[in-house]
């Protein structure tokens, strides 16, 4: 599966492609690591926090070789544990590549620039109507990390993280 990212000490790596893969698979790129679905650059190191780890992960970069792999406590950010390997899921069930983003847009379902979203006809409308502003806000806005409920169990309950 191309959204699915194995890390290993030693490895090369592209950095910069990883990042543009963190974005299309609905990372956010944030000054520091909290919440599931975040991560950030400093130097040659990335954080991010995977959607089926309990930690964010620490990963190292001597040049393009991955130095290191290491959860870390998000509060004090400390190191809990060094990793041989890493398996990185997407943040979110919808992978926004290229492709898909082109696709989408050919369909009517993306504006042609992502800063016109906030304004698309549809989104006023849902917000504007006089239901549960709640209901409305949740499944119009995705949540960092999985939307889906069943997903995250469904995922969690599978050997990947055994």
């Amino acid at each position: 599966m191309a959204s699915v990212e194995l890390l290993q000490v030693g490895e090369e790596v592209d950095r910069e492609k990883l990042l543009r893969r963190f974005d299309a698979s609905g990372f956010q790129r944030t000054s520091l690591v909290e919440e599931r679905g975040d991560y950030s650059v400093r130097g040659g190191v990335i954080d991010l926090f995977p959607p089926l780890y309990n930690n964010p992960l620490r990963v190292e970069f001597l040049g393009d070789k991955v130095e290191s792999l290491r959860l870390f406590d998000p509060l004090s950010q400390r190191s809990l544990r060094s990793l041989k390997e890493a398996i990185v899921l997407p943040a979110n069930e919808i992978i926004m590549g290229e492709g898909n983003v082109q696709r989408a847009r050919s369909m009517g379902r993306l504006p042609a620039l992502m800063k016109e979203w906030a304004l698309s006809p549809g989104r006023r409308h849902g917000l504007s109507t006089s239901t549960n502003i709640w209901t409305r806000f949740s499944t119009t806005f995705p949540i960092k990390g999985f939307s889906s409920p069943w997903m995250i169990s469904k995922l969690k309950r599978s050997s990947i993280l055994q």
